[in-house]
């Protein structure tokens, strides 16, 4: 019956294929969690003064609100224990899948479990996810969301590439952090004139059989800022079972990267494309300038020792190599035809102003998409190897090759 309901609606489903998608939400408050779920399939969830409650529930282009995703039955309740702790489990099925909450002490899960695959799930509303659950009303409370590929506070409003999480729901009393808990690249936060949420990426060509995809909010101990972050920072990491205490003694600060001061060049650093590698022949203050970047890391790495600055590792950012175009004057566009330092940067080459000027400082090198006319692809090729290639970017057929 399910499977001709599938095919009824056209939602692009095949058989005996399953995705789950967890969402997790995290309270570590002292008051009590309330969750309710409605016979309809409406979930709300309370924390002091915050509400989040969801309003729709969505499959590529079939959503609950518009007829196309329809209740087939529930709510089937049932209890058990897994990693997170105890829960109560209450699913509700729909044409197309299954969506449940499970409830802990502290957490509530929402999963939307698909038991068959999905080929191209497209969706209409939403150019950023092609799966939602949950989808809250539009919070009447403050809010603030980070976007861009250089995260900042901005809008809670709106979902842009790379942006709307986290998402964060304030108060006088307390805060919740929405994000994801995993497989971060393949999420993406989604909105409409109505709700806030997130899914599975849109564009995918399918979602696999299996795939998991999680997200978290958390609410912290106190009404600080600070202390909700910190809160969901070890949500996170509990989840992945990284707060393991003899495994963050033995593992936290144990490299350079992590246990000291270091001096980058990345983007909103003095130094991010300053100089003649820099296509607009000025630095970031729009000074001309003719000196290069060994001429200037080598005064800089003068003036740290003087001042007995104690950084224990340099960052190179995207300035160092060649790229196939024009790069922007913050450092955007072109892919890299090789890695290693154009002479207009480092005259000596990377090896002597690592080892001479810098005095062997531990290096983290930026490195970015390599260009289909890369060397390595036209000149470097290992036999019975071929690249795979697209507008802008290309790159091996696999991580071991």
């Amino acid at each position: 019956a399910r499977s001709a309901a599938q095919k009824q609606q056209g939602s692009g489903l095949t058989r005996k294929m399953m995705m789950k998608v967890l969402l997790v939400f995290v309270a570590t408050t002292a008051g009590a969690l309330e969750v309710s779920v409605s016979p309809g399939g409406s979930v709300v969830v309370r924390s002091g003064s915050l509400v989040l409650e969801t309003v729709d529930v969505f499959l590529g282009n079939l959503s609950a609100s518009g007829g196309g995703l329809r209740l087939e039955g529930g709510p089937r309740s049932e209890s058990g224990e897994d990693v997170l702790g105890r829960f109560n489990k209450t699913t509700l099925e729909w044409n197309g899948m299954d969506t449940a909450v499970k409830a802990y002490a502290d957490l509530v899960v929402f999963e939307q479990f698909f038991p068959e695959r999905i080929v191209k799930p497209l969706n209409a509303s939403s150019s950023l996810a092609c799966t939602g659950f949950p989808l809250f009303r539009r919070p009447s409370s403050k809010c603030f969301a980070y976007h861009g590929v250089f995260p900042a506070m901005g809008t809670c409003d709106e979902a842009t590439h790379q942006g709307g999480l986290p998402l964060v729901v304030y108060d006088t009393e307390g805060a919740l952090v929405f994000s994801s808990l995993e497989n971060h690249k393949a999420q993406h936060a989604a909105t409409s004139k109505d709700w806030v949420g997130a899914g599975v990426k849109a564009g995918v060509d399918e979602i696999p059989q299996g795939w998991t995809q999680r997200f978290v909010v958390v609410e912290g101990k106190t009404p600080s800022m600070r202390d909700t972050f910190d809160a969901w920072g070890a949500a996170l990491r509990e989840w992945s079972g990284s707060s393991d205490k003899r495994r963050m003694a033995n593992n936290a600060y144990r490299d350079v990267a992590h246990s000291g001061l270091g001096f980058w060049t990345d983007n909103g650093g003095y130094y991010h494309y300053y100089g003649p590698s820099d296509p607009s022949g000025k630095n970031n203050n729009g000074t001309p300038t003719a000196t290069t970047y060994e001429e200037v890391l080598t005064s800089v790495k003068r003036s740290h020792d003087e001042a007995a600055i104690p950084f224990r590792h340099w960052q190179f950012d995207s300035w160092f190599y060649p790229k196939d175009s024009d790069v922007s004057a913050g450092g955007g566009g072109g892919a890299v035809t090789n890695w290693t330092a154009m002479p207009s940067v480092f005259p000596s080459g990377m090896a002597a102003m690592v080892s001479k000027n810098l005095g062997g400082m531990p290096m983290i090198m930026h490195n970015r998409q390599w260009s289909p006319v890369s060397d390595y692809v036209t000149q470097n090729q290992p036999p019975g190897m071929e690249w795979l290639g697209s507008n802008g970017a290309g790159g091996p057929p696999g991580p071991l090759a």
